[in-house]
């Protein structure tokens, strides 16, 4: 009875709640409203609250008649996940395009991606809910492109340069421009790596320099460490930059560095 705006509106509160309440896709969603489901009417009880919902339940059986369609989430990672810290090259951001990227990697992400969004335009694939896009990085000092950088910084960068290849190969699969334009709004950026700085794993290995960054004035700078199994932790705004008052909130975190420089290239993941 709802209009496709009034639908969509619907569906965009729902949705907004359930994220509220820790659940993020639809599947997970599903499973919890059918599991206290099962919980009530094994209980006996005469009804049943889910997020969001509210369903009561008769003593008498109830037989479906036509059962509805199901539809099946499908998760799918742009780079198989041995190649994810192999995307970009040392201290690039993607702002140059193709170039900044390593070419085994990029080729294999825009195949992806092509066929991803050509699955959609055939009707193969029903719809596209969600675009998760991680990206981190090493604790090694920026250099090159990368210099003034934060490592947050480059991360974020980093992030918005898949998004625009994302867009890039949507349009050119032919996706209709209703589905483009809300792809920004499907799009979920996490830069932050697991250290909460855009980095993840231990400072870099000995000889090599180690430290971290702060703001500085309207930019960031470097600050040598002191104690190399001593990670130090910088808040970070959503776009990777240290905060004002970075330099005051620094939590360290002690952890091991690892003895292979190769060893490190697994903290520079990238996917989505």
């Amino acid at each position: 009875m709802l209009s496709d705006a009034d639908k969509g509106k619907v569906y965009d509160d729902f949705f907004k709640l359930a994220i509220k309440r820790g659940y993020n896709t639809q599947e997970a969603l599903e499973k919890v409203i059918q599991d206290h489901f099962k919980s009530k009417k094994k209980s006996d009880s005469p009804s049943m609250v889910g997020p969001g919902v509210t369903i009561f339940l008769t003593r008498e059986e109830v037989t479906e008649s036509a059962p509805g369609q199901v539809y099946k989430s499908e998760k799918t990672y742009i780079l198989d996940q041995e190649k994810e810290s192999e995307v970009f090259k040392p201290n690039k951001t993607g702002v140059n395009g193709e170039e900044d990227f390593l070419a085994g990697s990029f080729k294999q992400m825009v195949d992806n991606l092509g066929s991803i969004f050509q699955r959609y335009v055939a009707g193969e694939i029903d719809s596209i809910k969600k675009i998760n896009i991680y990206t981190s990085a090493d604790r090694y000092r920026n250099t090159g492109d990368a210099e003034s950088l934060s490592w947050g910084q480059l991360a974020y960068a980093r992030a918005i340069s898949m998004s625009k290849v994302i867009e890039a190969m949507a349009i050119k699969a032919g996706v209709d421009d209703d589905l483009v334009v809300q792809l920004p709004k499907l799009t979920s950026i996490y830069s932050k790596g697991s250290n909460g700085d855009g980095t993840s794993g231990p400072n870099a290995p000995d000889p090599i320099k180690f430290g971290y960054y702060v703001k500085g004035g309207n930019n960031v700078k470097w600050v040598d460490g002191t104690k190399r199994d001593e990670v130090m932790i910088v808040p970070i705004d959503e776009q990777g930059t240290p905060t004002k008052d970075s330099a005051e909130g620094i939590k360290p975190k002690i952890e091991a560095t690892l003895s292979d420089v190769k060893q490190y290239n697994q903290f520079r993941f990238n996917n989505e």
